[in-house]
């Protein structure tokens, strides 16, 4: 069982490869759902795999989304201090 500092360190991964992955999960989930033919004997195990990780690439997604926030939001922050300072 991987412990939290590990979680945290994987949530900052990069974005692409999640998105890859994201789609990647959808496809698989959406073709099970919506029973396209080469699919039609998609084993639990895959299906549940493919939950799994279309859900952690999202979380990782979701994390880098809240981090590029925070960071646009300190360099704003940190751009009105610096033309105060100039004035």
């Amino acid at each position: 069982m991987p412990s939290l500092k590990e979680f945290v360190a994987a949530l900052q991964a990069g974005w692409f490869p999640a998105l890859a992955a994201l789609i990647g999960c959808f496809l698989v989930i959406g073709g099970d759902w919506f029973g396209l033919p080469y699919l039609t004997e998609t084993p639990g195990w895959l299906l549940t795999t493919a939950v799994i990780v279309g859900l952690f690439s999202l979380s990782v997604l979701l994390a880098n989304v809240a981090y590029l926030r925070i960071v646009l939001k300190n360099s704003e922050i940190r751009a009105s201090r610096i033309s105060c300072e100039n004035l």
